[in-house]
């Protein structure tokens, strides 16, 4: 096949869509996520610094961002929640989500450019992941690990019953725990990542409703922590990751050498 045959040839596709209308989605995701994350951060604030860890009997308990939509004890007329109050703030969130998908959008071309520059870095380094070793993940390798997880899991929730600093500390590090277990294993696909991150969340999530029955904790009261605690973390951890790559994006090019 000639050269001019295989310039003509369109070139691959890559991992990352990039077709105009998904930014938008993403940014309309973002958003939600914002939401979801003032949401979440709202018991605090609400709630005085709540009961997650069960040491406080008489605290209240509420949660709602910008409106409040649950308050412990509060039937709301024989309803679980304020179904008016979330509706508005339901409202809230596809309004924020829009903004973001709108402003991701206009910022398409840029964003465009980021995530080809990105692909062909990693094109670039496949050719040394290739003769470098590296962990290969199958179902089989996915299945085995997460019955270490499981495994594990079984062992710390025995070994840290009834206390709570141990709770405290799944709620507060551990999504941090996992931004760690994504990032340390370096020059790994984002895929294998993944399959990495999955079975050591729900992991994490089984030891905390474990040690919370231990403390007399119900699982939606555990849950709630999780969420409450995790949702707020992990969208500051994603952010702060996503400036970095745009930051490292926008830092000088290397020039090319005089003798090229």
């Amino acid at each position: 096949m000639s050269n001019s045959d295989q310039s003509s040839l369109p070139a691959a596709p890559g991992t990352i869509a990039t077709y105009p209308g998904v930014w938008f989605v993403r940014g309309v995701m973002i958003g939600l996520l914002m939401a979801g994350a003032c949401n979440a951060g709202s018991y605090f604030v609400r709630s005085g610094g709540g009961n997650l860890l069960g040491q406080r009997a008489d605290a209240r308990e509420a949660i709602g961002f910008p409106w409040q939509v649950w308050e412990q004890g509060n039937s709301y007329g024989g309803y679980f929640v304020d179904y008016r109050a979330m509706s508005a703030n339901v409202a809230i969130a596809l309004l924020i989500g829009s903004v973001c998908g709108s402003v991701l959008f206009l910022l398409r071309t840029r964003l465009d450019d980021i995530v080809a520059e990105f692909e062909a870095e990693m094109e670039a380094s496949r050719g040394t992941r290739d003769h470098s070793p590296q962990l290969q993940f199958s179902l089989r390798g996915l299945l085995f690990s997460t019955g270490i997880v499981a495994l594990l899991s079984a062992v710390l929730r025995l070994a840290l019953a009834q206390r709570p600093e141990a709770l405290g500390a799944i709620y507060f590090l551990g999504p941090w725990v996992l931004v760690g277990a994504a990032l340390l294993p370096r020059k790994l696909p984002w895929q294998h990542r993944v399959a990495l991150i999955i079975p050591l969340t729900f992991g994490l999530i089984v030891v905390g409703v474990g040690i919370g029955a231990t403390l007399h904790r119900d699982l939606e009261q555990v849950l709630m922590g999780i969420f409450v605690c995790w949702t707020p973390q992990a969208v500051l951890a994603a952010m702060v990751l996503t400036l970095a790559l745009l930051a490292a994006r926008r830092g000088p090019k290397p020039r090319p050498s005089a003798a090229g």
